[in-house]
C-alpha cells in the first residue's frame, strides 16, 4: 500500500532518464524507482524489482482508464473540482498568511529560557517486566543482593523490545516520555533502583536509572520552532478568516435563520427535516456576490459528521457552523479565484497530475468495489440489519434551565399563554455563563427506566416529561448540577411537543447510505482486493505485447 500511494504521483515522470520499462508510449524511469524506494520505510524495502512491478501495474492503469475515457467521468470531474478548490485555498493560506509568518533564533531561545524545557532531562533506563507480583518481588530481591541486571532482564523480562538488549531502554527525553514507566523513571536519582510497580496492562516492571543528561539546547530547537510556528499559524489564520469574512461581508438572513431554529426542534441526527423548494431556495447565508440557501445548508450537515454538526436549536452553535463553513466552502475558493490562484499555470499543472490520480481510483471503483458494494448489496445489508436503523420511540420536548424560581414560574405562566419558548430563553443568560440554557431533549423508554429509581433530581423531571400530554407544559422543578466541587441549583420548565413511535430509518436516509456502505467495503475488504488483483493480471494479459522491461538496465542499476 505505501509504494502504490507513493508511485501515484510519479506517473509518467520519465522523459530523459535510463528507462526501466516502457508500456506503450509510456516509460518508467530508474529514477523514479529510486525516487520510491528512498521513501520507502525501512521496514517496508523488499525489493526494487517489486517497486517496479507497481509502477508498470499503475501505468497499465492510467492508460486503460485513458482508453475508457474516465476523463470525462462525472464523479472524476466532480472530484476533480474539489480538490481544485482545495489546492487553490492552501496555496492562498501559503501566500497570504504562512510566507509572512518567521521565527528567529532570538525567539526560540527566549522560549527555551522562559519555559520548563531547561529543567528537563534525557534519561538512560534499565528495565525489566514480568507477569506476577511474586516474580517481580523475587526479581527485585536479586536485584538488591547484587544480580546483574541485564542478565535477569535477559533471562526473565517479558519486555520483548528491550529483553536482548539486557533491558536497556536507551535515553528517554523526559519532555515526550509519559506512561507510567517513565513516570517512575524520571521520579528517581542516578543509580536508584524502583520497587516493583504495575502498569496499565496489568504486568510488574523494575526500573533502574542507568545515566542522566540535560536536555541538550540544539535538540530542542526544531521542536521549539515548530511550536512557536503553529501557534503564530493559528492566530494568523484565524485573523485571516475574520478579514475574509468582512470582505465579502457575510451574514445571516435572520428570517431564515430563525427559521433554521423551529425546523430544529423536531431534527433528527442533528438534521433538520422539511419538504418543498420554497424552503430549500431561502437565503440563508448572504455575502458580497452570492447567497447560500437552506438547501445548500443541508448538504453541508449531511456530509458533516454527526459529532460536528450543530446544536439544532442553539442560534450560537448554528451561526458558529454555518459562518466556518461559508468561509471554507465558498469564500476562501473565491477569493483564491480572484487572486488569480485557481486558474494559473501551476494549477494546471497540478490538475493535470491529480487528473491522472483520480481516473485510476475510479476505475478501481468501477472494477473492484462497485460489483460489491452497490446498492443492491447495501439494501442486503440494510434489510439484514434494520434494527441498527430503528430510532426507538421517543417522547421530544423543550426545557429551559434558569437560576431563579421566580424566572421559571414567569416562563412558565408565558409558555401556558401561547409564547415560545426558544424565543423567550433569549432574553436569560446562559446557567452559570456556561451551559446552554434551552435545548431540545429526547428520551426513550429505556432512559426513562434507568433513571426511575436514581436518586438524581433530573428523575423527577423524566417521570413529570413522561406523564405531560403533548403541548402541555411542566415545571418549575428545582434541580442540582456538580459539574466542579461547587454544586449548582437551577429551574428547569419543560414543554412536551411530540409522541414519536419507533421508526425506521429509510434506506435513502443520508446517516443510513453513509453507514451502511462502510459497513459493506470493511466487510469485504479482501474481496475487493481480491478482484483488484485479478482486474490487474487482465490487464497484464491485454497489454502483454505493450510492455517492456530492460533487464540490462535492471541488472546494473537496481541490484540490491
Amino acid at each position: 500500500m505505501a509504494i502504490a500511494a507513493i508511485v501515484l504521483f510519479l506517473l509518467g515522470c520519465a522523459e530523459n532518464h535510463s528507462v526501466a520499462a516502457r508500456i506503450a508510449d509510456r516509460t518508467v524511469a530508474i529514477d523514479q524507482v529510486e525516487q520510491i524506494w528512498d521513501k520507502l520505510p525501512q521496514e517496508q524495502k523488499k525489493s526494487k524489482q517489486d517497486v517496479l512491478e507497481t509502477l508498470i501495474n499503475r501505468e497499465l492503469l492510467f492508460i486503460e482508464a485513458e482508453n475508457r475515457e474516465l476523463d470525462k467521468s462525472a464523479q472524476v470531474l466532480a472530484s476533480l473540482e474539489r480538490v481544485g478548490r482545495q489546492r487553490a485555498v492552501e496555496r492562498l493560506i501559503e501566500r497570504e498568511v504562512k510566507s509572512h509568518i518567521t521565527v528567529s533564533d532570538e525567539e526560540i531561545r527566549t522560549y527555551y529560557e522562559n519555559s520548563d524545557l531547561r529543567t528537563k532531562r534525557e534519561v538512560r533506563g534499565r528495565h525489566l517486566m514480568v507477569k506476577t507480583a511474586a516474580e517481580a518481588q523475587t526479581l527485585h530481591q536479586a536485584l538488591l543482593d547484587g544480580e546483574d541486571f541485564a542478565e535477569l532482564a535477559r533471562r526473565f523480562s517479558l519486555d520483548q523490545q528491550t529483553a536482548d538488549k539486557g533491558g536497556d531502554l536507551g535515553y528517554w527525553d523526559e519532555s515526550l516520555m509519559i506512561g507510567p514507566v517513565s513516570k517512575v523513571l524520571f521520579s528517581m536519582q542516578l543509580g536508584e533502583l524502583s520497587e516493583p510497580f504495575q502498569g496499565r496492562e496489568g504486568y510488574f516492571h523494575i526500573v533502574r536509572v542507568e545515566d542522566e543528561r540535560p536536555l541538550p539546547y540544539e535538540s530542542l530547537k526544531k521542536r521549539i520552532k515548530d511550536r512557536l510556528y503553529a501557534d503564530r499559524l493559528a492566530v494568523r489564520t484565524a485573523e485571516f478568516r475574520t478579514n475574509i469574512r468582512k470582505q465579502f461581508n457575510l451574514q445571516l438572513a435572520e428570517e431564515t435563520w430563525l427559521q433554521l431554529v423551529k425546523l430544529g426542534k423536531t431534527a433528527s441526527h442533528g438534521i433538520p427535516e422539511f419538504d418543498g423548494d420554497d424552503l430549500s431556495t431561502r437565503p440563508l447565508i448572504l455575502y458580497e456576490g452570492g447567497q447560500v440557501t437552506l438547501g445548500q445548508y443541508l448538504q453541508w450537515l449531511i456530509a458533516t459528521p454527526s459529532q460536528r454538526r450543530p446544536v439544532t436549536v442553539d442560534t450560537a452553535s448554528i451561526a458558529r457552523y454555518a459562518r466556518r463553513t461559508a468561509v471554507d466552502s465558498v469564500l476562501l475558493p473565491l477569493a483564491a479565484l480572484q487572486a488569480g490562484l485557481a486558474d494559473d499555470d501551476e494549477m494546471k499543472h497540478y490538475l493535470e497530475k491529480r487528473q491522472s490520480l483520480l481516473m485510476i481510483e475510479e476505475l478501481r471503483r468501477l472494477e473492484a468495489e462497485a460489483p460489491i458494494v452497490n446498492e443492491a448489496s447495501m439494501r442486503i445489508y440494510y434489510e439484514e440489519h434494520l434494527s441498527w436503523f430503528t430510532d426507538p420511540d421517543l417522547l421530544i420536548y423543550e426545557a429551559i434551565l434558569l437560576h431563579h424560581e421566580a424566572d421559571a414560574l414567569d416562563v412558565a405562566e408565558k409558555v401556558r399563554q401561547g409564547a415560545d419558548m426558544w424565543t423567550l430563553a433569549q432574553g436569560y443568560p446562559r446557567f452559570h455563563d456556561a451551559w446552554f440554557h434551552y435545548n431540545i431533549y429526547h428520551i426513550h423508554r429505556e432512559e426513562d427506566e434507568q433513571h426511575a429509581h436514581s436518586p438524581h433530581t433530573m428523575s423527577a423531571v423524566l417521570a413529570a416529561v413522561r406523564k405531560t400530554p403533548v403541548g402541555k407544559v411542566g415545571g418549575p422543578f428545582l434541580v442540582h448540577f456538580q459539574p466542579r466541587e461547587k454544586i449548582w441549583p437551577g429551574y428547569i420548565v419543560f414543554r412536551t411537543l411530540e409522541q414519536r413511535p419507533a421508526r425506521l430509518l429509510p434506506f435513502a436516509h443520508p446517516e443510513v447510505q453513509q453507514t451502511v456502505k462502510k459497513m459493506v467495503r470493511s466487510a469485504n475488504g479482501q474481496r475487493i482486493e481480491e478482484r483488484f488483483d485479478a482486474f490487474l493480471n487482465q490487464l497484464r494479459e491485454k497489454y502483454a505485447e505493450q510492455i517492456e522491461i530492460y533487464p540490462e538496465n535492471l541488472a546494473s542499476e537496481l541490484a540490491l
